[in-house]
Order: structure tokens, then C-alpha cells, then sequence
């Protein structure tokens, strides 16, 4: 069957396909993404981009290949409008070229949205650099020689104390490891969590001002041609439309003059192999520096967990335990690599008592797209009398109207006793609620991904916005998950043996 290709109106849209359709092709596109990623990644300004690293998270290249499986692969029911409607320039062109689609009417330009893309994106760089320049000497920069560092996001759950959002108590463990702040971290962050250090202090305001505005990802000829060369263009002109290149490019030049002032003998990070990591790894290694990354998340779907840049893989990747172990082998991680060290983020809980007409906890992710389609999704389970919690993420809180029964949780999931059933969107609480022996739903969005966190052993019921309320009407406890399944304890005698 022939498909229609117009652009009347204003989104992306293929009447035929559902949520969870293209849920699945987009878990099945994974090894094509980070095919392309590869050839990308043979320019030298692919570090500053996210598309390049294959990360679901921070580009939608994935997204739109999903979409090219589905129009080339799925049928089209024979009562459905066969039609797609597509106002995106880029996105047209690359759909006209299929061979089963038929454009009708007249293509919509792109001059005019570039343009505004290119202005936006250089009035963005150029604020950045400014500020940046005015606060990057707030930095603290106290000068630690020949010590194990551990560089980190800024995360509210971090103390003064020692523990750390991604490397709980590991400054309590190890004598001399001292934590340096990624430059998501405001200037001023080393001094709120004390003995640590700002990455910012090592920057040069010359550098802020003459380079960041014109830091953007130029993809080569050679890859913006070929079957995704019009998604490859349009993912290069979005991402050149914010100021992103410029803060990944200040974290490059910040932590070269890092690692050469402070020769911190081993660096240890959390692993997601993004282009400041990759660029990290060559940094440390031009310098005879040993570098660990620590794996960051349970490890789903994250496409960019894999070996996309096989010369800039850590020295050593340190896992949480078994289940990501042999998910990062397929990923073609070298097992040489690889070694499991434990939970550092994840301890074992207690379980959690199962209540059949308890509240509902809906656990948001990062996206807000996604966790404003789940709160709508669950609005009709709060007008039935049902309670419902929701949970914001902790660095992306989310508005909405609360009622008496759509409210925001008191707290983390441990807080909350008594539950229904606990539905969630790329956020490890599902995993803790699995772990806890609660009925666990994962919502599928609608339009875009909400990657998996789960490990690919494991399955639980999904359900999008039509499906939900009768999804956790029925819900039913899940099998027994032991921890030990999927995590490892800690293993203090490995970091101290590393870092000391």
C-alpha cells in the first residue's frame, strides 16, 4: 500500500501506529543507531553533540529512525488512513525518499527554520560564554597533586558529609579520594559540599568568550549523505539551535586544565560514554592517567552504553553487578574491561506490603513530555476515588493541579506504604518497586520514548495512555525478584585497591 506524505498540519503524525508499536521499534533500532554513531564519530567536533553518542536521553535521531522502521516495516491495516503527516522539512524529505511513500502537495521549507535555528543557537552560545566568563574564577580550586578523584554531577542528595548521589558513601572508604563538580554544577557548588572542588576554577574566561560561541557539531559531508543524511542534518541543526555544544565543550576545556594542574593519578565518573567522556579518557590517557568509569545507570535500553568509540573506552568499567555485566558484554564492551563492583547507589530494602485498594504511586521520569502524558493518563484513576501519588524526579519536578486524590508523594518510595501498584517512566524506581514486590507497570508514552531501565531479562506489564487505569486495576503482585539477581554488594576492597 502506497503512503501519503503531506504537511497540513502541525505534528509529526502516523495515524496507524500505536504507542506500543513504536516502543518496540524503537528497543530494535539500538544496533543501527550506533552503527551511524561510529561513522559520526570520525569528526573531531562529534564529542560536542549527543546524536553522535547515541544517547536516547538528548537526541531523537533514535526516535526518527524508529519511525523509518515502522513506515517500512509495519502493514498498514487496510481500513486505516494510510497518511502521513509531517511539517518537519527534514523529516519529509527523508520520508519522501522511501520507496512505499508518496508525497503530495508541496515540500515545506527549511531555509527559514534553519536560519532561526542558527541565530538562536548563536545568541544562546553567546550568553552562555558570557556568563560562564563572569563566574568561572568563583570556582574553588584547591590544588590536590597525585590523589584518586571522583568528577560528579551536581545532585541534591549530595552532602558535606561525604555521600555522594552516585557514589554513596565511597569518600567515607577511601583515604585521599576527593570529588571534583562537573560544570553542570554552579561555580559556587565546591563550597556547599565541602573538600570538594569546582571544575569551573580551572577555566579561562578567554576561552569562554573567543571559542564557546562558535562550538557546534559539524557533521562531514560523508555522513550527512546516505539513507539518514537528512536526519543526521536535522539533528545537527537542533542540537546547534540550544547551547549545549558550548557547555560540553567548556567541560572539555575545563577538565584538560583540570587533569594537567592537578594530575589526579586515577579518575573514576559516572559511566555513560558521553562525548566530554570520551574526550576525558583521551585526556587522562595522553597524560599516563588510569581512568574507571562507573556504570551510571541499570542499564535498559541505553543505547550509548556500548562500544562506539572502542579507543576511548574507559580503562576499566566498573559495574553494579551480574545482570549489567552481561548486558555491557553484548553491548561489545571487551570483558577485559569490565569488572563487577558492586551497588554503590542501591542497597537492599524490605519489601513493601501490597494493599489492593491502596494509592497508586506514579513515579516521573527526567522528561517532562512524559511525566505531563502520565499525570493526564492518571487523572481518571484519581475521579474514580482512586488515590494517586506522584513522585516527581528529583532534579525535574513537574507542575500540575493537585486534587485530593492527585497529590504529590510525601516523599521517595520507601515512604509510602500500603500501595496499589507503582507505575513508572525511564526512572529506576521501577526497579525498587520490583525489588520491594509490588505491582509494577511501566507507561509508554506517546510520540517520543521513555527509555527501559529494566535489565531485558525481566518483564512486566506495559501499558500507554489509553490502556492505563485498566492495566492497574487488574495489576497482581510480580514474581520474587531477589537483589542479588541484578545487583552485587559493594565491593569496598576493589575501590580502595583502585583509587589509593
Amino acid at each position: 500500500m502506497t503512503i501519503a506524505l503531506n504537511c497540513s498540519g502541525p505534528d509529526l503524525r502516523l495515524s496507524w501506529i500505536t504507542p506500543s508499536q513504536f516502543d518496540h521499534a524503537f528497543d530494535q533500532i539500538g544496533p543501527v543507531w550506533r552503527h551511524a554513531a561510529k561513522a559520526m564519530n570520525d569528526d573531531a567536533s562529534a564529542v560536542l553533540a549527543h546524536a553522535p553518542s547515541a544517547a536516547p536521553n538528548n537526541s531523537d535521531l533514535g526516535v526518527m529512525m524508529a519511525w523509518t522502521r515502522l513506515i517500512q516495516g509495519q502493514p498498514v491495516p487496510e481500513q486505516a488512513n494510510a497518511e502521513i503527516n509531517c511539517p518537519d522539512p527534514w523529516l519529509f524529505r527523508h520520508f519522501s525518499g522511501l520507496p512505499q511513500v508518496q508525497a503530495t502537495g508541496s515540500r515545506p521549507g527549511f531555509w527559514r527554520l534553519s536560519l532561526g535555528l542558527w541565530l538562536r543557537g548563536y545568541a544562546a552560545r553567546l550568553r552562555f560564554a558570557w556568563r560562564t566568563a563572569l563566574a568561572c574564577r568563583q570556582g574553588q580550586a584547591t590544588k590536590v597533586e597525585n590523589a584518586a578523584a571522583m568528577l560528579v554531577y551536581d545532585h541534591p542528595a549530595s552532602t558535606a558529609a561525604g555521600h555522594d548521589a552516585y557514589f554513596g558513601p565511597l569518600l567515607n572508604h577511601v583515604p585521599g579520594l576527593y570529588r571534583a563538580l562537573h560544570v553542570d554544577a554552579p561555580a559556587s557548588a565546591g563550597r556547599r559540599l565541602h573538600g570538594s572542588v569546582s571544575l569551573h576554577a580551572w577555566g579561562s574566561p578567554f576561552y569562554a568568550l573567543f571559542c564557546l560561541p562558535f562550538a557546534k557539531w559539524r557533521p562531514s559531508a560523508a555522513v550527512s549523505r546516505g539513507a539518514w543524511g537528512w536526519l543526521i542534518r536535522r539533528a545537527a541543526a537542533l542540537e546547534g539551535g540550544t547551547a549545549q555544544a558550548a557547555a560540553i565543550a567548556w567541560q572539555i576545556h575545563c577538565q584538560a586544565r583540570w587533569l594537567r594542574a592537578a594530575r589526579p593519578k586515577v579518575v573514576t565518573w559516572p559511566w555513560e560514554n558521553h562525548g566530554w567522556e570520551r574526550a576525558l579518557v583521551r585526556q587522562a590517557r595522553s597524560l599516563g592517567l588510569r581512568t574507571i568509569g562507573c556504570q551510571h545507570s541499570v542499564v535498559g535500553q541505553q543505547f550509548n552504553m556500548s562500544n562506539i568509540a572502542p579507543d576511548l573506552l574507559p580503562d576499566l568499567i566498573a559495574t553494579n553487578g551480574p545482570s549489567a555485566y552481561r548486558q555491557l558484554l553484548e553491548r561489545d564492551i571487551p570483558a577485559d574491561r569490565l569488572v563487577i563492583a558492586g551497588s554503590l547507589r542501591f542497597t537492599p530494602s524490605a519489601g513493601q506490603n501490597h494493599d489492593p485498594a491502596g494509592p497508586v504511586f506514579l513515579a516521573m521520569p527526567f522528561d517532562r513530555r512524559v511525566a505531563a502524558q502520565m499525570i493526564e493518563a492518571a487523572r481518571p484513576l484519581s475521579e474514580s476515588g482512586i488515590t494517586v501519588l506522584v513522585r516527581d524526579h528529583p532534579l525535574f519536578p513537574v507542575d500540575f493541579t493537585a486534587t485530593e486524590t492527585l497529590r504529590r508523594a510525601p516523599g521517595p518510595l520507601q515512604s509510602s506504604a500500603g500501595l496499589r501498584a507503582v507505575v513508572y517512566a525511564a526512572t529506576t524506581v521501577g526497579l525498587e518497586a520490583l525489588l520491594a514486590g509490588l505491582p509494577v507497570i511501566r507507561f509508554i508514552p506517546s510520540g517520543c520514548v521513555a527509555v527501559d531501565i529494566l535489565p531485558n531479562s525481566l518483564r512486566i506489564p506495559t501499558a500507554d495512555s489509553a490502556a492505563l487505569v485498566e492495566t492497574v486495576l487488574t495489576a497482581r503482585q510480580p514474581p520474587p525478584l531477589r537483589w542479588s539477581d541484578i545487583f552485587s554488594p559493594p565491593d569496598m576492597d576493589f575501590w580502595r585497591g583502585q583509587l589509593t
